[in-house]
C-alpha cells in the first residue's frame, strides 16, 4: 500500500523509506509508472531503498531505466535469484554518486570473494540462461495456481519466483507447514498475522513440482485432521459429533471411545448450506459411528469403512 507508506513517511518524518518491488513474501509487485509516483510524492530529504532482487520475474512495464543522478534513490539487486547464484552471495547497488560515497564508508569492505564477482560477470554475459530461468519459474507459477485452486486454496498473483498460497488461517499453515516437512518438502511462511494465514513455495524443477503436487492434497489433509483432533481431545469419551473444517465443504466427523478414536473427513455441504443432503448425511454417518463402538477396533474400522462406501455411492 503506496499510499500508507507514503503517509507513514511523513507522519515519521523518516529519513529513509525501504520498499521491495515485487514484494516478498507475497510476490505482488507495483508497475513502474506507480512506483516513480512514488519517488516523486516523497519528501525532498527522504532516501528509497528500492529493493528489486526479483525484478527478473516481473511483468514488463515493473521494471524503469537506472538513474543514477537522482540522489533519492538506492536500486538494490542480486545475483541470487534468477542468476542462480544464491550460494556466492553477491548483488549490487546502483545510486547517487554522494549516496554510494557514504555505503562505501560503513559497508563490508571483504564481503564479496573474487570468485564470486567472476561467476556474476559471467552471469551478466549469459542473458540467455536468465531468460530460460525466467521462462520455466513463469510455467512453475501456473502449475502452482492450478495446484491450489484444485485443493480450494488461493494462489496470489506473484512477480517473483515463487507463489504465495493462502490456505485461510495461521493455524492451518503451521499445520500445513509441520506436514510437509514431515514429508521433506520445506516451505515457508510469514511469522506475523495476517500474512501468516500463507504459506510460501518456491518454484521448483519440474520434477520438485510434480513431487509438491502429489504431496501438497496429502499434507493438507492430514492438516486438517490434526487441526480437528486437537480441537476434540477434550469431549467426554464415546462423543459423536462433527466439527466444520478449514476446507469450505469439508466436515470431520468423529467417536472417540476410551483409548481410541475412528472418524473421517467427509465431503459434505458447509455450515451455510441449507440443503436437506447435509443432515441427512451427518445422520448416517453417525449412525455408522455408533455402530462401530459396539465392535472392536479392527472390526469398527472395517464395518465403517464398508458403510461409507455404501452411503457415498447412494449419493
Amino acid at each position: 500500500d503506496l499510499e500508507a507508506l507514503l503517509d507513514a513517511v511523513r507522519r515519521l518524518e523518516a529519513p529513509l523509506v525501504y520498499l521491495a518491488n515485487p514484494d516478498n513474501p507475497m510476490g505482488t509487485w507495483h508497475d513502474a509508472a506507480r512506483t516513480r509516483r512514488f519517488v516523486e510524492s516523497l519528501p525532498g530529504n527522504v532516501v528509497l531503498a528500492l529493493d528489486e532482487a526479483y525484478i527478473e520475474f516481473a511483468p514488463p512495464g515493473t521494471d524503469w531505466p537506472m538513474e543514477p543522478g537522482d540522489p533519492r534513490v538506492l536500486r538494490l539487486r542480486t545475483f541470487s535469484k534468477a542468476h542462480g547464484l544464491a550460494g556466492a552471495r553477491i548483488g549490487y547497488c546502483v545510486g547517487h554518486r554522494d549516496l554510494m560515497t557514504g555505503l562505501n564508508k560503513i559497508r563490508n569492505h571483504f564481503g564479496v570473494s573474487r570468485i564470486a564477482q567472476v561467476g556474476a560477470l559471467a552471469s551478466l554475459r549469459n542473458p540467455e540462461f536468465v531468460a530460460r530461468v525466467v521462462t520455466e519459474v513463469a510455467a512453475g507459477r501456473e502449475e502452482y495456481a492450478q495446484l491450489a485452486a484444485s485443493l480450494d486454496l488461493a494462489a496470489l498473483p506473484s512477480a517473483t519466483n515463487f507463489v504465495a498460497i493462502d490456505v485461510g488461517g495461521g493455524d492451518r499453515a503451521r499445520a500445513l507447514l509441520e506436514e510437509l516437512e514431515a514429508r521433506g518438502v520445506f516451505v515457508r511462511m510469514p511469522p506475523v498475522p495476517p500474512l501468516d494465514r500463507c504459506i510460501r513455495i518456491t518454484v521448483g524443477t519440474a520434477a520438485e513440482r510434480a513431487a509438491l503436487a502429489a504431496i501438497l492434497p496429502e499434507a493438507l489433509a492430514a492438516s486438517d485432521w490434526r487441526l480437528t483432533d486437537r480441537a476434540w481431545t477434550k469431549l467426554p469419551q464415546s462423543r459423536i459429533g462433527t466439527r466444520e473444517m478449514a476446507h469450505p465443504s469439508w466436515t470431520a466427523i468423529i467417536s472417540r471411545d476410551e483409548d481410541w478414536w475412528i472418524g473421517w473427513i467427509a465431503e459434505v455441504p458447509g455450515a451455510n448450506a441449507q440443503e436437506r443432503t447435509r443432515e441427512e448425511l451427518l445422520d448416517t454417518l453417525s449412525e455408522i459411528l455408533r455402530e462401530a463402538l459396539e465392535m472392536n477396533r479392527q472390526d469398527a474400522i472395517a464395518h465403517a469403512s464398508e458403510r461409507y462406501e455404501e452411503v457415498a455411492l447412494s449419493l
